[in-house]
């Protein structure tokens, strides 16, 4: 059954009204609710039409279970392996919630007290120990707890607060009108600002103007570290007995929140799953205030009465803002209030009697509206990366707090101690000046004209405050860059609570001195500095992250030395000239104080390794292969021993086998194999090596790498069409030696140093080629290869130094940047003491040595004091490391070198480095994904342009550069990529003239430009290789347009295609190759993203039945039989009891074997008397099936006559051909469906045989299904019923034309599943109807790359397969599901072009003649082998799901059988035929109708039997043909085939056109036919 969401359930509701409202609109429906006089109306309003529309939501059972308690438990264990005891003391956490069983409480509690003592958290763990010891508790477990509970209980010191004490107002100081305020403010109330708070005399900065308590609060976030009831921060809370939602801190708050939780219990999962989440707060407030119920009319505001925060009157009296949400906003809170007072009627005894729930409902919807806009977000301080950051974990409403007017420059500020707000003046507050906050919009933020807009959306409001009015701007840059700034700002970043008591009231000064100069000085920023002061001392949480180290080193100083002053230090370092000397003055200073961060050590563990391959696993059993492949990977790289490696290979292995990658699958096998596998599941790895072997073949990520085809003597990696040129004006850059044209190769150069930075697990970390079947390092889990030569050339050249340090430097947080820095410093170690000979030569320019990259521009000069001394830090610190954990400077390495170069490259790729990119999709397109980033010596010569004429592509780490303009001879190369921060103002071409970006629509050639783009999107390979010179070809034209025209266009067309010819990533939609692939990516996305459709559930329902009874009681008594009987027919569909199914039975009088009791069986057994009398031999309702006779049937096609046989061959694929002369009327073939199903007038057909029927009989299960008697529904049950009878009704609501007859076919083949790769054709071997291997073999159609179609199509192949995962029994293994999957995307494609339409002979509305009419469909394999012709010469006959194909024509030996796939020349022109085939067939007709362009050229029928018009004869004919007289018919035809074959020679002219309609029409007559 699909989830139930709150925010669905709206259009559902509207949906389901307009079925039974004609005239139905949503605003007018919408406008209904709110009008309703009272909050109890309105959600009765709702709730009456939810109810009758079954919209209202059954709860979600939350249940608890030992199993999934066990499995949090085992993941506990897990991290607490690894150390992480904080995520280990989380799933202890949710264990305990889950856990049903006493042995398993015990359990969790006392692996929760090891993480607790792991974590120093001494009292906690003995209260848990405790706990553990009130239960039977194992006595080897309680001898360990005694152990540890006495170790605890040594090291046990007072109980930490995790915040300082809440401020209090003293008694002399209180508000005698308000009970949580100071007497500082009061409450006024006027016409322009409505109810709002004043001071009643000067409040100085600093000074607490109240401190409330929520009246009611909810946990939002981290509900797993913060009691249900006081939101108090806890690490050892005890869970509620019955729900898995709810933790308290102590039995105390468990006890109090009795009073309320009680009713909610039952249903917050429920609320969860709905995504009610945000309206759990104004559901407590309704809890709470049940005991007000009775006073709620009296409730009235009154300024002068005693204001209580802790009573609901306040809450009651808020305003509710109008919000521009409008009807629509408060329609949809109706909604919610009627969901939650139906929770709670039926899950609760809440609602006593019916006054409890007409306030219910009143309060509900009230609470609803009140508390969206005065419910408060409440955070605490925690740590966000290397610093505390606020952190919002729960949602609150205060009555108080609530009446404050908003401000974009407010006057006062609040800061939360636990769940308790403290409000104090951030301003000087003068006697009668009105008291704001701010509502989120404060101008140091944000722009005006964005405040005003998100003010306006809301909360309704225009903000008029100073800031607004005058348009302040906020003024911070001057001072919060000084080095003062930085060491206050360090403190308190690292919550330094003495330090925050010590300097708030110097603060306060400081801010007092300049306020009125705001927003100009320093007052924003001393502001900014109190409030992190007053954050200090509210909620804090700690965790063990590293702290920042250029703030650590600040502090160390300012602790060894009173008088430091940082102003004195920084200026100290920038008066030092070299790089050099900046990074030993920093490292001495480091060194001397231990300011260097501790090591991360990296290490291989089974464990770790054993962890990654379970989750593999699990991703694996889902079809999740690419998530596995990462998890398989993971576990390679942790995995300690040989076993372990081997069996990750192995695992890996699958996971290629599965997304096709054959070739790496064989690879990893291979490393299995020779790893330490177990023997005892070899063999199944050597089956699954031999499968891959078979189907192994060639596969590139991306096209191979161009070449230079005339090498330029002087530059290592460019053409000789260029050449490196130095000027003032220019520096070093490079021009053209030639004329070059578009698209020509400038030059292909490797990275000097690359590095990757994301989607490390698919990327070399040498290379950085793209590679599914990474090895990796023996001795750290960061580094993976793409082949053991590319590992040890890493370890030779770099990373054996590199290795001991990669955890660290990603751990402490370094920039890509740091890394591509190390890596070349670590590359240019043998030239640390060859800085000085460095020259720049531009005869002979390298990319592959290091003097060519040491003499690339750095932007020293233009970097701040500030950002140069945080580099020295870095290089400190990986000095540092490089000393202490490997051999580097013992291997020769100076220690200066080192400290120069790594400083210099830290500045130098700042301006120089470039990220790499690749093609990767997103939402089925291709688009550029940043993976890397790399150092290239001959790239960073080329200066920028906003109009560049030089475009870049990376194949690996290798950058080609080529022409996107021509480019004349002595011209400069100009290209615009992915640089950043080049301190410089551009002045070319485009920013000088100030061009504006043109893209207009376009042909080249016949293609539109917007399906070139398409393609393009697509990475289509082949077509970028095709259209690319065609691109070029029209930008040569046009390029001297720029910017106007068609040449920008252009160039993001030629883009694209370089783009497409270099790095690729196959892993989306578009580049699966089989439908299995297709199904799963698009499952796990719809998965992941829960995205599965609500569709209707199918169930039997007496009172449907009755209705349809009445409802053809009603039309029998009109005399309307046909529709009564069809309503009968309904009643018998929907009925659940034999009563009422006897009832309809007997309403279409055939029920006499059914439970039918009393007088009305006497009247039955009589009418069966009367009919009994009347009755006559059954009538057929079509003429007998003709057959082929035995001496005529075909030796190698069950179906056909010896008159035909199969041919192929390159022009025609597989068609059908004669072999003898076949007369006019002959039949060919005589062919049952393989499946068929019913698609309209599914009263009247059998499900199963698609029988015309008038007395079916139902299914026993669903609704969908009837059938012509016990045998077809026992056969359909056996075969395929069994399956498709939960999902039938879910399915036709998803209207896709072919895919409950796909399904079918899908269904009826799994007994081949497992024999699908062997189905091959053969035009010798017999060919059968009535196997799926003929069927298997059907061409599917041709698609497009990018065809938005078949993604539909997938997407419902998703939700049928998802539909028959979740509702029946059908998949027994991974096997058949994939199997289904492939085989049923296949069919939905099949189908679309091979699926014939199953007609039948109906009267017409005015019930005189007859005429065709398509009810079903059906899919035949021998049929689907016949081409097409405009001009057929076969027609073909439908007698019930049997086809009959005649020949229309006379057909000569040789020649071929055609049909007509519904685009004949006698009713669409040429044009419109071949648009039709075309679009549908992807094939152009090229038969004589076509070749010649024929006409239709119809005369009347008595002109073509040669009678005279208006005679008595051709009066009788008509009339015997337009009631299809099948006597008449079988008369006549004779007499048309002898006419047509004398004239078939002249078509189009002549009779034979109409003489062929006149055939047609006695065929139709005698096929399917319904009586009149």
């Amino acid at each position: 059954m699909a989830k139930y969401k709150i925010d669905d359930v709206y259009m559902r509701l509207f949906h389901s009204v307009a079925a039974t409202e004609p005239d139905f609109e949503p605003s007018s429906y919408m406008a209904r609710t709110i009008l309703q006089p009272t909050n109890r109306d309105k959600i009765n309003f709702v709730y009456k039409d939810m109810e009758k529309h079954n919209l209202l939501p059954a709860a979600v059972e939350d249940a608890k279970s030992d199993a999934l308690a066990q499995r949090h438990r085992e993941n506990g264990h897990r991290e607490y392996s690894l150390g992480r005891y904080f995520a280990a003391l989380k799933s202890c956490n949710c264990s305990l919630a889950l856990a049903q069983s006493e042995h398993l409480l015990v359990l969790a509690y006392a692996d929760r007290s090891a993480c607790l003592y792991r974590l120093g958290m001494y009292r906690q763990c003995v209260m848990d120990i405790d706990r553990v010891m009130q239960y039977n508790c194992p006595t080897e477990l309680r001898e360990k707890l005694i152990i540890r509970r006495n170790l605890a209980r040594n090291l046990e010191k007072n109980m930490e607060s995790y915040y300082e004490e809440v401020p209090n107002i003293r008694d002399s100081q209180k508000s005698p009108t308000i009970q949580c305020a100071s007497s500082s403010v009061r409450i006024e109330s006027n016409v322009e600002l409505g109810t709002h708070i004043v001071a009643t005399r000067d409040i100085e900065i600093g000074e607490v103007i109240s401190v409330e308590e929520p009246f009611a609060a909810v946990v939002s976030n981290d509900r797993l570290l913060h009691c249900h009831e006081c939101l108090e921060l806890c690490y050892n809370m005890i869970p509620c007995e019955n729900c898995t939602r709810a933790f308290f801190c102590s039995d105390y708050c468990k006890a109090k929140a009795h009073a309320y939780h009680v009713y909610e219990c039952p249903i917050l999962l429920s609320l969860e799953s709905f995504g009610m989440n945000s309206n759990l707060i104004a559901l407590k407030v309704a809890l709470l205030a049940k005991k007000d119920y009775s006073f709620l009319h009296s409730f009235r505001f009154d300024k002068n009465d005693y204001y209580r925060s802790d009573s609901y009157k306040e809450i009651y009296c808020l305003k509710i803002p109008v919000r521009q949400g409008g009807i629509d906003d408060v329609f949809k809170k109706t909604v919610m209030g009627a969901v939650l007072w139906h929770l709670l009627k039926t899950n609760t005894n809440f609602c006593e009697n019916q006054t409890i729930e007409d306030f219910c409902k009143e309060l509900l919807l009230h609470q609803l509206e009140a508390t969206s806009m005065n419910a408060t977000k409440i955070s605490e301080y925690s740590r966000n990366s290397i610093c505390y950051g606020r952190n919002y974990f729960a949602d609150g409403l205060y009555s108080f707090f609530s009446l404050f007017k908003h401000s974009c420059c407010n006057n006062v500020v609040r800061t939360f101690y636990g769940p308790t707000m403290v409000l104090r003046a951030i301003n000087t507050i003068r006697r009668g000046e009105h008291c704001s906050i701010n509502y989120g919009c404060h101008y140091a933020t944000s722009e005006k004209s964005t405040r005003q807009t998100v003010l306006s959306k809301h909360y309704n409001l225009r903000c008029a405050c100073v800031a607004c009015k005058q348009d302040w701007k906020p003024d911070m840059v001057n001072f919060t860059i000084t080095p003062e700034f930085m060491v206050l700002q360090a403190k308190l970043t690292n919550v330094d609570v003495d330090f925050a008591k010590r300097i708030l009231r110097w603060l306060y000064a400081q801010l007092k001195l300049c306020e009125r100069f705001e927003p100009r000085g320093r007052a924003l920023t001393w502001k900014v500095l109190i409030l992190q002061c007053l954050e200090t001392l509210g909620l804090t949480m700690t965790d063990n992250k590293v702290s920042d180290i250029p703030i650590l080193l600040f502090q160390r100083l300012a602790a060894a030395d009173g008088a430091f002053k940082p102003s004195n230090y920084m200026r100290s370092f920038a008066a030092l000239v070299s790089d050099l000397e900046r990074v030993k003055f920093v490292y001495g200073d480091m060194k001397k104080f231990n300011a260097f961060p501790q090591t991360a050590r990296d290490s291989k563990n089974d464990n770790t390794a054993a962890y990654h391959r379970e989750r593999g696993n699990r991703h694996f059993c889902k079809g999740k292969y690419k998530r596995a492949l990462e998890e398989y990977t993971r576990s390679v790289a942790t995995a300690e021993s040989q076993s372990a490696v081997a069996l990750a290979y192995a695992n890996r292995s699958a996971c290629l086998s599965r997304l096709n990658m054959y070739s790496d699958c064989i690879i990893d096998i291979k490393r299995a194999l020779a790893n330490d596998y177990p023997p005892e599941l070899k063999q199944k790895l050597i089956a699954r090596r031999e499968e891959a072997e078979m189907l192994q073949k060639s596969v590139s990520h991306h096209e191979e790498v161009p070449r230079i085809s005339q090498q330029n003597p002087k530059i290592q990696c460019a053409g000789d069409s260029v050449s490196i040129a130095v000027s003032k004006e220019f520096g070093r850059h490079v021009v053209a030696t030639r004329d070059i044209n578009i698209g020509e190769e400038i030059s292909v150069e490797k990275a000097f140093a690359c590095v990757v930075t994301s989607d490390q697990l698919i990327h070399c970390h040498a290379c950085a080629e793209l590679c599914y079947n990474l090895i990796p390092c023996e001795n750290c889990t960061q580094a993976l290869f793409c082949s053991e030569d590319c590992k040890a050339k890493a370890r030779d050249a770099y990373h054996k130094y590199e290795c001991p340090l990669l955890l660290s430097v990603i751990k402490f947080g370094m920039l890509n940047s740091s890394l591509i820095a190390l890596r070349v410093a670590l590359l240019a170690r043998e030239d640390y003491n060859n800085l000085e000979k460095f020259r720049f030569d531009i005869d002979d320019y390298r990319s592959d040595r290091y003097n060519e990259i040491h003499g690339l521009c750095t932007p020293r000069g233009r970097l701040s004091n500030h950002d140069s001394f945080y580099r020295a830090v870095m290089v400190s610190v990986l000095h540092n490391l490089l000393q202490t954990e490997t051999s580097f400077f013992k291997d020769g390495a100076t220690e200066d070198g080192f400290k120069e170069v790594m400083m210099h490259q830290l500045q130098l790729t700042l301006s120089n480095g470039v990220n790499i990119f690749e093609y990767a999709q997103d939402n089925n397109r291709y688009d550029r994904t940043h993976f890397g980033g790399g150092v290239y010596a001959f790239f960073s010569l080329f200066n920028h342009s906003c109009c560049p004429n030089v475009e870049g592509s990376f194949y690996g780490s290798t950058v080609v550069l080529r022409a996107i303009n021509t480019i004349k001879k002595g011209q400069q190369f100009r290209q615009a990529m992915l640089k950043e921060n080049f301190f410089f103002d551009c002045r070319c071409r485009a920013c000088e003239e100030d061009w504006e970006p043109e893209l207009v629509d376009f042909r080249v050639g016949d293609m539109e430009i917007f399906d070139v783009e398409k393609r393009l999107i697509a990475a289509d390979v082949d077509f970028a290789k095709q259209i690319l010179p065609r691109l070029i070809a029209e930008l040569e034209r046009c390029e001297q347009d720029e910017p106007e025209g068609k040449a920008l266009t252009l160039k993001k067309m030629i883009g694209c295609c370089l783009i497409t010819l270099g790095n690729r990533r196959k892993t989306r939609f578009a580049s699966l190759e089989t439908n299995l692939d297709r199904m799963n990516f698009i499952y796990a996305d719809m998965e992941k993203r829960n995205l599965f459709p609500k569709l209707g559930t199918d169930s039997k329902d007496d009172s449907a039945a009755v209705k349809h009874r009445e409802n053809g009681n009603k039309h029998f008594a009109s005399g309307n039989h046909l529709r009564a009987m069809e309503d009968y027919t309904r009643s018998a569909a929907a009925a659940k009891s034999d009563t009422i199914l006897a009832l309809a039975y007997a309403n279409r009088s055939t029920a006499f074997a059914s439970n039918y009791s009393g007088e009305r069986r006497m009247r039955l057994i009589s009418r069966r008397n009367q009919a009994e009398k009347l009755v006559k031999p059954a009538e057929s309702y079509h003429e007998e099936i003709p057959k082929i006779p035995d001496s005529q049937k075909n030796s190698l096609i069950q179906s056909a006559s010896s008159c035909v046989r199969i041919e192929s061959d390159e022009e025609f694929g597989r068609h059908v051909v004669a072999t003898r002369t076949i007369e006019i009327g002959e039949v060919v073939s005589v062919e049952r469906a393989f499946a068929c199903v019913v698609r309209s007038d599914e009263l009247v057909h059998c499900h199963n045989c698609l029988q015309l029927c008038y007395n079916l009989v139902p299914c026993e299960s669903c609704t969908q299904a009837l059938y012509c008697g016990e045998g077809c529904r026992d056969e359909a049950r056996d075969s395929y019923h069994e399956y498709e009878c939960p999902v039938l009704l879910a399915i036709a609501e998803l209207e896709i034309k072919w895919i409950l007859i796909a399904l079918k076919v899908a269904l009826l083949a799994r007994g081949d599943y497992g024999r699908l790769n062997t189905f091959r054709f053969n035009k010798n071997e017999y060919y059968r109807s009535d196997r799926y291997k003929e069927i298997h073999n059907l061409t599917a159609p041709v698609r497009k790359v990018f065809d938005p179609r078949f993604f539909y199509k997938t997407v419902s192949a998703v939700v049928v397969f998802n539909l028959l995962k979740t509702k029946t029994n059908l998949f027994e293994s991974v096997d058949m599901e994939d199997s289904f999957k492939e085989v049923f995307l296949f069919q939905l494609e099949v189908a679309a072009v091979n699926g014939l339409n199953i007609y039948e002979y109906v009267p017409a509305s005015d019930s005189v003649c007859y005429e065709g009419s398509d009810f079903a469909g059906g899919i035949y394999s021998f049929s689907s082998l016949f081409n097409h012709s405009c001009c057929r010469n076969l027609h073909r006959i439908s007698y019930g799901s049997t086809l009959v194909i005649r020949a229309i024509n006379t057909i000569q030996k040789g020649q071929q059988c055609f049909i007509n796939y519904g685009a004949h020349y006698d009713i669409a022109g040429k044009s419109s035929r071949q648009l039709t085939l075309a679009t549908k067939f992807s094939f152009v007709c090229k038969c004589r109708a076509c070749e010649e362009d024929w006409e239709s050229h119809f005369m009347d029928f008595s002109q073509a039997l040669g009678i005279p018009m208006c005679s008595l004869e051709s009066i009788n004919i008509q009339k015997s043909m337009s009631t299809a007289d099948v006597n008449f018919a079988k008369k006549f035809l004779p007499r048309c085939i002898s006419l047509l074959k004398k004239n078939e020679r002249s078509e189009p002219w002549g009779k034979a056109l109409t003489l062929k309609r006149m055939v047609f029409c006695c065929y139709e007559t005698l096929g399917n036919k319904r009586r009149l």
